[in-house]
């Protein structure tokens, strides 16, 4: 015998009447559910993602700007301690 491939619903009789009716009154909830969303939904429009971007980017450059002459800092005190070093520590003799 030959299958086929499709799920073909059986006719609407009496006896699955109820069956079909629960059916095409869930997806007409489905339906009203999606038409509720859709209607108080809100979308701005005006909406950037990017808007905190520029205080994004300046707190980080800060941070970055802090960052570098922290480092120029440290890098310019040892510096001064290597000079001291060299010229207050002299290498003693055996």
């Amino acid at each position: 015998m030959l299958e086929r491939g499709l799920d073909i619903p059986p006719p609407v009789s009496k006896e699955n009447a109820d069956e079909y009716f629960a059916v095409l009154a869930e997806k007409e909830a489905d339906k009203d559910a999606e038409k509720w969303i859709e209607k108080h939904s809100t979308e701005d429009s005006n909406y950037d993602l990017g808007s905190n971007s520029r205080k994004e980017k300046s707190w980080v450059g800060d941070v970055i700007l802090f960052s570098l002459v922290l480092l120029i800092i440290l890098f310019l005190l040892f510096i001064w301690f290597v000079i001291w070093l060299t010229e207050n520590l002299t290498m003693s003799t055996m």
